[in-house]
């Protein structure tokens, strides 16, 4: 049997370490497995391999390839990929293009289109103009044609999946986001001494979504005698942590520690009683949710707080505490019982998170979920 050669393909303008950073673990996947699938990202400014995904620099020589890059993506995409010698092509939407007519004509039946959220929610909140209207018309027309024209659909989350099926009996299934266990350190976490909660925020940068200031206003209601300390580690603009920094007070310190690299990572985290994962997935239109940060707490063996609905992780209250996903204030108490209660058997809770990120979470095992579905369409 001849073996099926897919490609993966994504855009990213500019650098953007989450999605990055997933990539490298699905391209590290595809390697151990064996499998004939190229991780492509279409960008505008390298053309070279970085961790086993191909970067495909977008031709940017004047005027007109600004204009098609911006307006005729999928036109500058045969370009620089060749799509005849791939079988199938797993593509996420890249936004507004008026190529998509003629694209899904010519590649549609090999196509299966991933989606990580429902991108025209998304962009319909964020209308603030008649020019953002006329482009969301227009988004939602090439959006709706090119979701009936291509062979199937797989989303990270249930409520994606099935919000994208907008043709009748198009093949379809749910694959949520995983991560390589093996690359990520066991860091564990440091029981609570019952005087002190240290508690953890990782972000690349700082956006609604995160929920942070829920977190934040919690910290405000909060009169209690445990010192809470929150260590911050991202881009946060000098406007953001001044604005943050008001939210101390006698028994708050937050204390930032920039962007940070893996080793730095490792100390905050290992030096850390808790951590805080995701917490208003819900002001961009999401109730299920994959994040990469949740399976990466989990993979590295330390508790954490979060507020939204996970397959993979949903009732595993051993290991981590569930808010409503609303705008409601967290209540720091409550973490300080859960920090209690993960701190009586740490170890063990830190070795059961391991071993269920092996089984549940790995890229090993996802990628060949995705391998499965794409060869049966």
């Amino acid at each position: 049997m001849t073996k099926m050669k897919i490609a993966y393909i994504n855009l990213l303008q500019t650098k953007v370490v989450g999605v990055n950073k997933k990539l490298e673990y699905l391209a590290k996947a595809i390697e151990t497995n064996n499998l004939d699938i190229d991780v492509i990202v279409i960008n505008n400014e390298i053309d070279q391999v970085i961790n086993g995904v191909k970067y495909i620099k977008l031709p940017s020589k004047g005027f007109l390839d600004t204009f098609y890059r911006k307006f005729f993506r999928y036109k500058q995409f045969e370009k620089v990929v060749d799509f005849d010698k791939y079988d199938k092509i797993i593509l996420r939407w890249s936004g507004l293009d008026l190529s998509v007519p003629n694209f899904v004509k010519k590649y549609g039946y090999k196509v299966i289109s991933e989606h990580h959220a429902n991108e025209l929610v998304q962009f319909k909140e964020n209308i603030h103009s008649m020019s953002t209207y006329v482009s969301y018309l227009l988004t939602k027309a090439m959006y709706s044609k090119f979701l009936k024209g291509v062979g199937g659909i797989i989303g990270v989350t249930p409520e994606i999946t099935k919000s994208h099926l907008l043709k009748k009996n198009v093949p379809h299934t749910t694959i949520s986001n995983g991560v390589n266990v093996n690359d990520i350190s066991f860091t564990k976490y440091i029981p609570f001494d019952g005087s002190e909660l240290k508690i953890a925020f990782i972000a690349s940068s700082y956006s609604k979504w995160h929920g942070l200031d829920r977190f934040l206003e919690g910290l405000k209601n909060y009169a209690g005698d445990v010192l809470i300390t929150l260590s911050i580690a991202g881009n946060f603009s000098k406007k953001d942590q001044d604005e943050i920094k008001l939210y101390e007070k006698q028994n708050i310190k937050i204390v930032f520690k920039g962007m940070c690299d893996e080793k730095q990572l490792d100390d905050i985290l290992s030096n850390s009683n808790l951590a805080i994962s995701t917490l208003a997935f819900f002001r961009v239109g999401i109730r299920y949710g994959c994040p990469l940060k949740s399976r990466e707490y989990m993979a590295r063996g330390i508790p954490f707080i979060y507020s939204y609905h996970d397959d993979d992780i949903d009732g595993q209250d051993n290991f981590s505490l569930k808010y409503p996903d609303d705008e409601s204030a967290i209540n720091i108490f409550e973490v300080i019982e859960f920090a209690k209660k993960v701190s009586e058997n740490s170890m063990n809770i830190s070795q059961n998170m391991r071993e269920f990120s092996l089984k549940n979470l790995d890229w090993n095992k996802k990628i060949l979920q995705s391998s499965d579905f794409v060869k049966e369409v």
